[in-house]
């Protein structure tokens, strides 16, 4: 018996079926030209090669979208653990904490991402539509809130923080993908468009959200020139990756996380001469140069990744003096570097915390490296009682089956497998390893308690988390390849 497709499978047949086309095309051009030495004629005919697939990937930018975000093609429940004394776990606001993984109620809406910030959170639904809550005080909700766990009575115009409530877009834009930093969230249209609200502060309080706007209270279209297939945040910066491969930074430059502008530019204090000019040249989008071609982009709270579409190379940038980034020497790192420790490791995705990173292989393995205190790295191999340097990528210990999913926090890591198992491990302050009152550290991965479902994905907000759990009971199916 057949298995029932899922939604996007047709798109992603389609899309597998026009770049066949156009391979098999250009090889037999290229089998018919192979004794003709004009480079003119070679040149002509990479370039219309070039010119077809860069029209396939604006035509199919959903499928290439779903591609970055495995979890998209999946739906299923929010549940929610840790601290939630400033409404970050949406349960309303007479609850203050949740030691364990419950069920967030969100009256049928099923979920297909999250995406934690600081104190608030994002949950798009199937359908495109994405809620919010938390906290509220710059703008990252994208909506008016207040507190208190009432939804709207008669004559008000705002709604609560303390419980999830949608966010409006322009023209009623369907979403699928979101990211969420500190005090700034992001969206991804299905069309390419990226929306944004909040604002971005540096290390001397609030920056803005914009040359001309601190805070931006709803969602407001970033002006790119290219379409999206792919989005990242890390506490106030983001990323946005093109389906032409370009990544696209902005946001707070300090520690080189933007990857594009010499130290002496990075950081307010140091900037002699026209300071509008300079911020604008960090609040509004632009390209990262010295990138090839790029598939998979992520975030660390103040460092960023990149993955090479052709080889699989990863790119790092930004802060690394535990090792974050995977480079030997301790940077800051201005501008991408190569990162010979990851590479040809067939890395598929990269989860950034505040001091540490994880990799995850395409044969469903974790590597861990950067700080090791509280044991956030998961490691036998290495001490958590030391606070050294770690930059070599190691293998995490103690994970039974194939990971699927990986998550950082700010001191904690998760995972999730294909049989839909939910591991924690490191610091467990504030409930974020989600096993109940005990608040010991994790140092190396243990199963999380009391879930029922298979748990396709989680994110680590600052004192709190998320996961997303499907009630099916299948495994989850093979991630498709990135190269």
């Amino acid at each position: 018996e057949s298995m029932p497709k899922r939604p996007g499978d047709e798109r992603s047949e389609a899309f597998m079926a026009e770049v066949r086309a156009l391979n098999d095309q250009f090889f037999r051009w290229a089998s018919r030209q192979h004794s003709s030495s004009s480079d003119k004629l070679w040149d002509s005919g990479l370039r219309d090669y070039l010119r077809f697939a860069e029209k396939l990937r604006s035509d199919f930018s959903d499928v290439l979208a779903g591609a970055g975000h495995d979890s998209v093609l999946e739906v299923g429940n929010v549940f929610v653990f840790g601290q939630g004394d400033n409404a970050q776990l949406g349960l309303g606001e007479d609850v203050m904490e949740a030691p364990t993984a419950t069920l967030l109620p969100m009256q049928g809406v099923r979920v297909s991402q999250i995406a934690c910030g600081g104190m608030h959170t994002l949950a798009l639904c199937e359908g495109g539509a994405v809620y919010s809550w938390g906290v509220n005080d710059e703008g990252a909700l994208g909506r008016e809130a207040r507190g208190g766990q009432l939804a709207l009575t008669e004559g008000e115009t705002q709604g609560s923080e303390s419980i999830p409530e949608r966010v409006e877009f322009p023209n009623q834009e369907k979403m699928i993908a979101v990211s969420a930093g500190d005090s700034h969230s992001v969206a991804l249209s299905s069309t390419g468009l990226v929306f944004a609200w909040g604002t971005f502060r540096d290390s001397s309080g609030k920056f803005g959200f914009s040359p001309s706007v601190q805070t931006q209270t709803t969602p407001l279209q970033v002006a790119l020139g290219d379409k999206c297939v792919e989005i990242a945040s890390g506490t106030d910066h983001v990323l946005a990756l093109s389906n032409s491969g370009k990544v696209f930074t902005w946001g707070c430059a300090e520690q080189g996380r933007l990857g594009r502008l010499q130290e002496s530019l990075t950081d307010q204090k140091q900037v002699k001469g026209d300071k509008h000019k300079w911020k604008e040249s960090l609040l509004l989008p632009a390209a990262v140069s010295g990138l090839p071609a790029i598939i998979h982009v992520a975030c660390g709270s103040y460092h960023s990744f990149a993955i090479a579409s052709a080889n699989g190379d990863v790119y790092g940038w930004g802060l690394n003096q535990y090792g974050q980034i995977a480079l030997e020497a301790e940077g800051p790192f201005f501008f991408p570097e190569r990162v010979p420790s990851l590479s040809g490791r067939r890395v598929k995705k990269l989860a950034g915390g505040e001091h540490h990173s994880l990799a995850l292989t395409e044969a469903g393995e974790v590597l861990s490296f950067g700080r090791p205190t509280y044991g956030r790295l998961g490691r036998t191999d290495i001490s958590p009682d030391k606070d050294d340097r770690h930059w070599n990528p190691g293998k995490v210990s103690g994970l039974t089956g194939e990971v699927t999913w990986v998550a950082a926090g700010l001191a904690v890591s998760g995972a999730t497998t294909r049989k839909g198992t939910t591991f924690t491990w490191g610091s467990g302050d504030s409930g974020l390893l989600a096993k109940g009152e005990d608040e010991s550290d994790n140092l190396q991965p243990k199963v999380v308690p009391h879930i029922s479902g298979r748990a396709i994905a989680i994110e680590f907000g600052g004192q709190h988390g998320s996961l997303l759990v499907c009630q099916d009971g299948n495994e989850v199916p093979p991630a498709k390849r990135r190269r």
